[in-house]
């Protein structure tokens, strides 16, 4: 369990920008980097604004393998790997069964992650939809025309 949760960690994500740098241009690297920074920033942001506690904070059970001490909502690994998934599957932008396949493995990873965070008890299942959901947001944002027309001005 620990290991899928490593990828939503520091680990994955370096793993993906690393792969990223090496296949793809540097536009793409540079909005990946952009949308990694935005999102784990907005997370610390959103968790010291609600101030929802983690599960284990309410019930004496005893999290896997987990030292967080802080807030839960939203969901760090859920925010941040939807964004970075999103990002890179959108800016493929390729078409056929090879792009059908990748789409099905990042859409799966991001799942796995989110459902491996709550079964290890750090999460409850609202505190992942919200990561989910605001890792969309932040994806679409940076990944849209216009944000895109004003990196390709800068570089």
């Amino acid at each position: 369990m620990q290991i899928l949760a490593e990828l939503g960690d520091k680990n994955g994500m370096g793993l993906v920008m690393v792969l990223q740098k090496h296949f793809r241009p540097d536009k793409e690297c540079i909005t990946t980097v952009i949308v990694l920074a935005f999102a784990s920033a907005c997370n610390t942001l959103d968790k010291m604004f609600w101030r929802d506690p983690r599960p284990y904070f309410l019930t004496k059970m005893s999290p896997l393998n987990c030292k967080d001490v802080e807030y839960g909502n939203p969901s760090g690994h859920a925010m941040v790997t939807t964004a970075i998934y999103l990002t890179v599957f959108y800016l493929l932008k390729k078409k056929g069964l090879m792009y059908l396949f990748l789409q099905a493995v990042f859409y799966c990873c991001v799942f796995v992650i989110s459902i491996n965070r709550f079964k290890m008890g750090v999460h409850s299942l609202d505190q992942l939809l919200n990561g989910c959901v605001l890792g969309a947001i932040i994806c679409f944002i940076f990944t849209g025309e216009r944000f895109q027309n004003y990196l390709e001005g800068r570089l």
